[in-house]
């Protein structure tokens, strides 16, 4: 009765490869854009807290920044997170359509898996990256959030 409704679906690796360079060449374009506008300059400060015994400051700090008057880095990152959240809610969305279809190896399981990880990292992370205000504790959870979202896209794929 419903076999005459079920059809045979075959795709493309043209219908797999589009979508992803729409998405490397939208990242592209905003990194182009954000390094002719407003390309980071880095800049060193010392820290006048603790001198050698010929009176130098030992304490450097150096941070890359935007100059004065530039677009400031803030929309060009947020430019390509949303870039990015929106390819990662559409991979979940098709993840999901695709949950009960069975392959030989049954991957596809697991991949979804790793797509809902991913987008819980990514959504868990946005709020305090945007909240952290000290240097060295933003370096930190960004280092953390680089190593969760991978070590757990990583794991699903080779541990199964």
């Amino acid at each position: 009765k419903n076999q005459s409704a079920f059809r045979r679906v075959v795709v493309n690796p043209k219908d797999v490869m589009l979508p992803g360079v729409v998405v490397v060449s939208f990242n592209v374009l905003v990194l182009t854009a954000w390094q002719s506008l407003s390309p980071l300059q880095y800049k060193k400060e010392y820290k006048l807290t603790t001198f050698d015994r010929f009176g130098r400051a030992t304490d450097l700090v150096g941070t890359c920044e935007t100059q004065e008057g530039d677009v400031p880095y803030v929309v060009f990152l947020a430019a390509l997170l949303f870039i990015n959240f929106v390819a990662l809610v559409f991979a979940n969305v098709e993840a999901y359509k695709a949950r009960s279809v069975m392959t030989e190896y049954s991957e596809s399981l697991y991949v979804g898996y790793a797509m809902a990880a991913l987008l819980q990292c990514f959504v868990i992370s946005v709020g305090p990256l945007l909240l952290i205000q000290s240097t060295a504790a933003s370096f930190l959870f960004r280092a953390m959030f680089v190593l969760a979202s991978s070590t757990t896209v990583l794991c699903f794929i080779f541990i199964p």
